[in-house]
């Protein structure tokens, strides 16, 4: 029995297979942080969906310079709009308010990233910017991970208590004007309702030439 073309198909189909497992797993490796991102941010919408209030997704703005910022999540409060800034990460969290950065820690593999306290301020300076008197509240939100030491901020909240969170900030205060607040949301839906690709496009850009400028020449 001549078993050389069996061999051969076999061999072909073991080399094609490892080629598609190889494209697979550069696939999911390039795009894993967009993918937990995605995840993240799909959490929280629901959240904030069965807390009841009002909300913008994916919203892009652009400050007095016109680059563009993209905010995860927007929330309408009886007080104020939050400005809602999403983290899915695994392992342990350590950084403090002021830090640049912080680190993720799983097993022996570390990993920085930008403080997002930092990454949603400048959320809020261009809405600021925008809605100079317009009530707007800070809350960064980790569905994943856990924090050893404690969260590091008033502002810095977790899937698990983020509906508790935003009842405690829907809180109605009778000291608070809402009139500049209700028009900033108002000009919010309707700037989120025109919004699309060319946004996302434009924002992207934006991302890629900070990021080569920081970096600086090669």
């Amino acid at each position: 029995m001549n078993l050389a073309a069996p061999l051969m198909t076999f061999g072909f189909v073991a080399a094609t297979f490892g080629l598609l497992l190889f494209a697979v797993g550069a696939v999911v490796s390039r795009y894993t942080p967009e993918l937990r991102g995605w995840i993240g941010e799909r959490r929280v919408r629901q959240i904030i969906k069965d807390a009841g209030f009002p909300s913008l997704h994916d919203v892009y703005a652009s400050d007095g310079e016109g680059i563009p910022t993209q905010i995860d999540h927007l929330i309408k409060l009886p007080d104020g709009i939050a400005v809602v800034e999403t983290k899915n990460f695994s392992g342990s969290i350590y950084g403090r308010s002021h830090d640049k950065t912080w680190t993720s820690v799983m097993g022996p593999y570390r990993r920085k990233f930008q403080n997002p306290l930092r990454q949603n301020y400048r959320h809020i300076a261009t809405l600021r910017a925008l809605y100079p008197d317009a009530t707007f509240i800070e809350l960064v939100c980790f569905v994943g991970g856990r924090f050893p030491r404690g969260l590091p901020d008033y502002r810095v909240t977790t899937g698990r208590l983020l509906s508790m969170a935003l009842n405690s900030l829907g809180r109605l205060d009778p000291n608070v004007e809402r009139n500049a607040t209700d028009d900033a949301w108002s000009s919010l839906v309707l700037l989120a309702a025109h919004q699309g690709r060319a946004e996302r496009i434009a924002h992207r850009a934006s991302l890629r030439a900070r990021f080569q400028q920081s970096a600086g020449p090669g």
